[in-house]
């Protein structure tokens, strides 16, 4: 980048050179008003906003398809695996894409609202299999 600097009535060039910290980037999803490739954001406060709204969107998601899941009595075993891959996928990008730009008591937030997810849908996923196996919790 090239400014001009006036300083006594004479001009020079003044080179000025910006050190921004890497900053996180997304692709927005506007409605066709503007053509926008790429945003990079460098402050650390919207950044986290980003990633925390994005991540809501993405559990909003995970939950309703395991509402899904859990309400349709056809579900079986491959349904229960999709899901729980896309649990560990959502882990996965947390930890390799969004750490550098979250504190870490905000991964640990957002990990372990993952965790509960994944323990719950395999604790159904135990007790649908054992209910359809005539397997019951006395025993018999």
């Amino acid at each position: 980048m090239t400014y001009l600097y006036q300083k006594d009535l004479s001009l020079q060039d003044l080179e000025v050179e910006l050190e921004l910290e890497k900053g996180f980037e997304f692709k927005p999803k506007f409605a066709n008003s503007i053509d926008v490739q790429k945003i990079t954001i460098y402050d650390p406060e919207l950044t986290e906003f980003c990633i925390s709204k994005k991540f809501m969107n993405k559990y909003g998601k995970l939950v309703s398809a395991i509402m899904v899941l859990l309400q349709n009595d056809d579900s079986d075993d491959g349904d229960f695996a999709l899901v729980l891959d896309e649990v560990e996928r959502e882990r996965k990008i947390i930890l390799s894409k969004y750490a550098p730009f979250l504190k870490g008591k905000k991964i640990d937030e957002l990990i372990s609202m993952l965790n509960y997810l994944e323990v719950e849908l395999q604790n159904r996923y135990i007790y649908l299999t054992s209910y359809r196996n005539g397997y019951t919790t006395n025993g018999r």
